[in-house]
């Protein structure tokens, strides 16, 4: 998979592509022909897209039809910007989650949320902060998407997922469960203190 190029960035106000954005492209890549062969996707979409490499990079990869959210005005510009220089379309929306977004048709869900344990006031900062403080457990954002995954997803659709170890990633396997999601931790890897994994929760039938 190819990393777009965000040279044409200044990220002062916006998330810099880190340890963590590389973990869930190169996942994704991992994935390549159970997603090509049994997901088949047409359809996805990149939650706090930031600057825009992941589903850039996905676009061009898979060929698919890309939308992004994110709350942060600037860094839906910059996900365009970011696009457009990869020679691909992302449809990037100024949005909470995933408020404006069709139900029932994301074939293919990607989110790199704010995972970091803070103060729960730290999640609605103003500055840079609401990039990756996630509250209590990590989890204050995720935890409010995952209760609209079951009606978010197609048939087949499937979600990766980036994780910290402090965000009990087997807890978050077992709420997935219990929406009827077939889940695997699919990638882990190091960053300095950090352990991250990739968590793919999928309605298809999994490898």
């Amino acid at each position: 998979m190819e990393t777009p190029f965000t040279n044409h960035l200044s990220f002062e106000h916006i998330y810099e592509p880190a340890e963590d954005s590389f973990l869930l492209m190169d996942a994704i890549e991992a994935d390549d022909c159970w997603l090509r062969e049994t997901v088949k996707p047409t359809i996805c979409l990149e939650i706090g897209s930031g600057s825009g490499i992941v589903c850039s990079a996905v676009a061009k990869f898979l060929k698919v039809f890309c939308l992004a959210t994110d709350i942060n005005s600037l860094a839906c510009r910059a996900t365009r910007e970011t696009a457009q220089r990869a020679e691909v379309i992302v449809e990037c929306v100024n949005a909470d989650l995933v408020k404006p977004v069709v139900t029932g048709k994301i074939d293919m869900l990607i989110f790199n949320p704010p995972y970091v344990p803070t103060e729960n006031y730290e999640v609605a900062s103003s500055n840079i902060a609401h990039t990756w403080a996630g509250g209590l457990n990590g989890r204050q954002v995720m935890d409010r998407l995952f209760p609209l995954l079951p009606e978010l997803l197609s048939e087949r659709g499937v979600l990766y997922l980036v994780l910290l170890e402090q965000n009990r990633p087997q807890e978050v396997e077992r709420i997935l469960q219990m929406q009827g999601l077939k889940c695997q931790i699919v990638m882990k890897r190091r960053a300095g203190i950090e352990k991250l994994c990739v968590l793919r929760a999928s309605k298809a039938k999994i490898i």
